[in-house]
C-alpha cells in the first residue's frame, strides 16, 4: 500500500505533498501507527470549514486498484482529531 499527505490552501494557496509512505518497507511499530490511522472511525467525517486561508489536508491510499482519501480544512479544535492522523502519519514521512 501507498500513502500520501497532501497539504493544500493557505494563504499562497500552494499544494504541496507532506509524506509518501509506501507500508511494504515499515517496521512492524511503524504498521501499527498506519493500521491506527487507516483503521480510524474519522474516515468517515469529511469536514469543509469555511475560510479561504485555512490549510486543507488530505490523506490518500493506494492499494491495488483501490484507493480512498479523507480531506478535511484544519480550523482548530473541530478538525484537531482528524488532524492528529495527519501528525501520526507524518512521523513516518522519511520512509520512502
Amino acid at each position: 500500500m501507498h500513502i500520501k499527505v497532501i497539504q493544500k490552501g493557505g494563504f499562497a494557496g500552494l499544494s504541496s505533498e507532506l509524506a509518501s509512505i509506501d507500508t511494504e518497507k515499515l517496521s512492524p511499530q511503524q504498521h501499527a501507527v498506519v493500521d491506527s490511522v487507516l483503521h480510524s472511525p474519522l474516515w468517515k467525517t469529511q469536514k469543509k470549514s469555511a475560510g479561504a486561508d485555512l490549510l486543507e489536508y488530505e490523506i490518500w491510499t493506494y492499494d491495488g486498484a483501490q484507493e480512498r482519501s479523507l480531506s478535511f480544512r484544519h480550523s482548530g479544535s473541530e478538525t484537531q482529531p482528524l488532524f492528529d492522523l495527519v501528525q501520526k502519519l507524518l512521523t513516518l514521512r522519511t520512509v520512502q
